[in-house]
């Protein structure tokens, strides 16, 4: 522009607005494409489902099987569960999928509180991965060097909803 400029050529402001125009099309049209393609996959997986049936086959499936089973064993609303997982993704999942009920999940550290935030009757969600140690034989669970009592209420794939009985 500064060359066509200094040789006092007649500059189109609409032939350089077309051709922006058209460069800019140029690249928005595959993502165009590609949104709608996407669209339509999304419609065809979920069309129709309720709420529960949607995140049950979601990107999340496992994880909210997983709490959802948890949720049936859990029989008071003001119970306090406590989220453990080394995937900081899959605890924080797990902690929204247990709301509204008192969630607590411990971003970075240890996966459990101190023992003197803990309870017996408080519920403990071990997501895996998790570096926890469970003995459901025993009915132990071993963080470290620390040991608790539980009762192991469901035990699958993708996690672990345990009851402490004492520390």
């Amino acid at each position: 522009l500064v060359v066509l400029r200094h040789r006092r050529l007649a500059l189109d402001w609409r032939v350089v607005g077309a051709i922006g125009l058209v460069c800019w099309l140029a690249l928005d049209l595959p993502w165009q494409y590609k949104l709608l393609r996407q669209l339509g996959e999304t419609r065809q997986q979920f069309a129709g489902k309720s709420d529960a049936q949607k995140l049950a086959e979601g990107p999340d499936a496992a994880i909210y099987r997983a709490v959802a089973e948890a949720l049936t064993k859990i029989p008071e609303d003001q119970a306090r569960v406590f989220v453990a997982s080394s995937d900081s993704y899959i605890g924080l999942r797990s902690a929204y999928y247990f709301y509204p009920h008192n969630v607590f999940r411990k971003f970075h550290g240890r996966e459990l509180p101190y023992d003197q935030y803990l309870r017996p009757g408080d519920y403990i969600f071990v997501a895996y991965p998790s570096s926890l140690e469970i003995y459901p034989e025993s009915g132990t669970l071993i963080m470290k060097r620390n040991r608790y009592y539980i009762d192991v209420l469901t035990d699958g794939e993708s996690g672990a909803l345990l009851r402490l009985r004492a520390i």
